[in-house]
């Protein structure tokens, strides 16, 4: 499995077309698990909650909400997400980030 570690603020339809690049450009978005982390005084969180329900109900999608920790302490946003990961195979995103191979999560895996 790939995880994918997502921090993401007050960008959600950044955050929805990045999503949306990482589950239709894989072959195979059953191996792929997006951890999201959201700071609770976002003052978009209700939106991107919106954004990101299709992906928590449909795909291996983890949504995270904490204290703000700042952007100069973005590794502790990443630790904290990769502490829950399941994955063999860690990938920093960010949120104004789109995947663009088709079939990327493969060529992840492969050996």
């Amino acid at each position: 499995m790939i995880s994918v570690l997502l921090p993401t603020r007050g960008r959600p339809d950044n955050l929805q077309q990045s999503l949306a690049s990482l589950y239709d450009l894989a072959l195979n978005p059953r191996n792929v698990e997006t951890l999201l982390r959201f700071d609770n005084d976002d003052p978009t969180l209700s939106v991107a909650a919106d954004v990101i329900k299709p992906y928590l109900e449909r795909y291996n999608c983890i949504s995270l909400v904490g204290k703000r920790w700042g952007y100069w302490r973005l590794h502790e946003y990443y630790n904290q997400i990769a502490a829950r990961s399941q994955g063999d195979t860690l990938v920093i995103w960010n949120d104004d980030t789109e995947m663009m191979t088709l079939g990327w999560d493969e060529m992840l895996l492969k050996p």
